[in-house]
């Protein structure tokens, strides 16, 4: 029986939903869909709550009825001479809200869940960005150390014979020492290579649910990054940034915040209608109408005061269109400049680095050049090689960012 148990146990343990669904790879083609399901299950669950509070509250808004009230009165003398005077009164009625005080506040919650949601849609760019670069930067190390990694051990393949012929006394100990130098000054950057992605990692898993995505290194699409500029098509289209769209619905919350201070002491209208009975056969109805007109508003300062709010939004969202264009601009020239740098890197300074390394290694199995300068050569490759990664992954976070920003605002600013 226990060994049943044991067994049954083990097989919950296999069969478990969290051991069945295998992480995913975390890379260039999906990390605009791991960005929004990460936010979907943090941020924006607090989101849904509050839009779901907002929505709630449809409920509890005032409508024109403001009460429903009825009373009956009798009035029965105490001595039996005077029962036939017993009297007997029964009135209902309604008081109502004239005006458009339930409207705003309609309104108001409707600008309400719309001003959430838009400053969701802006947080969600936020984070999209930090995620990209988070990425990026761990991408970056990664490969740095692979690359590093690589030269290191061939670096140490390449120096085997050497050192035998150290040690056999057959090779300079001034040279040795050289390529010993050499050696040490590449374990030494390995090292660094490897806390620096470690670092990016630990960065990288605070951002994403590391039971659903595991960073991948996936391949940079260079031919797609030859294209035209992302970032143009964005020029013309800052009206509808979601940090824009957050600060036109901000500014609306706060006009129909002052819609409903204005209205908030409305002109109230009751309707009462009654029956009055004196016995014994003494009846008579009657219908009686009142309005309560309010002789101040105590709400129209605050009304005054979310219309210069609202004024104030108004100014900030312009001066953001402005700040915005000009980050545009701005980003448009980078990425311009950064094809024009990958160009010239790639038709110059690298090609002459290969050609000239492969005369170094020539040179090196001929025993005309030493190991040293060999090795000095491949740093010297190695690091305009990985200044050209640095560009490509530059231009590659430009394209995804811009491209994802522009997927936005086409789809939709609110959803």
């Amino acid at each position: 029986m226990c060994s049943l148990r044991v067994i049954l146990l083990f097989t919950l343990i296999i069969l478990s939903p969290s051991t069945l669904l295998a992480a995913q790879p975390l890379g260039w083609d999906n990390i605009a869909d791991a960005a929004q399901q990460s936010f979907e299950d943090g941020p924006e669950k607090a989101l849904r709550m509050e839009v779901d509070s907002l929505k709630a509250q449809r409920s509890l808004l005032p409508n024109r009825v403001m009460d429903v009230h009825a009373s009956t009165i009798a009035q029965i003398p105490l001595t039996s001479s005077a029962k036939q005077n017993a009297q007997h009164q029964i009135q209902a009625g309604a008081s109502f809200i004239l005006g458009s005080l339930p409207s705003h506040m309609e309104t108001l919650l409707e600008t309400q869940i719309q001003s959430e949601q838009a400053h969701n849609q802006s947080k969600k760019l936020a984070y999209f960005e930090q995620l990209l670069n988070a990425y990026a930067s761990w991408w970056q190390a990664s490969l740095k150390y692979e690359h590093i990694t690589q030269d290191v051990l061939r670096a140490h393949q390449d120096s085997e014979p050497l050192r035998q012929a150290f040690e056999s006394g057959s090779y300079a100990e001034l040279d040795w020492l050289d390529l010993e130098v050499a050696l040490a000054a590449l374990s030494r950057e390995e090292l660094l290579a490897s806390d620096e992605q470690s670092l990016a990692l630990q960065q990288l898993q605070v951002l994403i649910d590391q039971e659903s995505w595991t960073p991948t290194i996936t391949e940079l699409h260079e031919d797609n990054l030859f294209t035209s500029n992302p970032w143009e098509t964005l020029l013309e289209r800052v009206q509808n940034h979601p940090t824009i769209i957050a600060l036109d619905h901000q500014a609306s919350v706060l006009r129909a915040q002052a819609n409903v201070e204005q209205h908030l002491y409305p002109t109230t209208l009751s309707l009462d209608a009654g029956w009055t009975g004196i016995a014994p056969s003494t009846h008579w109805s009657y219908v009686e109408a009142s309005i309560s007109i309010p002789l101040s508003n105590p709400g129209k300062a605050e009304a005054a005061r979310k219309r210069i709010q609202a004024n104030s939004v108004e100014q900030e969202k312009l001066w953001q269109i402005e700040l915005l264009r000009r980050e545009i601009l701005s980003q448009i020239t980078r990425y311009n400049t950064l094809l024009h740098n990958l160009e010239q890197l790639t038709q110059g300074e690298l090609a002459t680095l290969h050609k000239r390394q492969t005369l170094l290694e020539d040179g090196f199995k001929q025993k005309q050049v030493t190991l040293a300068r060999v090795l000095q050569g491949r740093r010297d490759l190695h690091e305009a090689s990985h200044h050209k990664l640095e560009l490509l992954l530059q231009l590659q976070v430009h394209t995804i960012l811009a491209t994802q920003l522009n997927t936005w605002i086409t789809s939709a600013q609110i959803k």
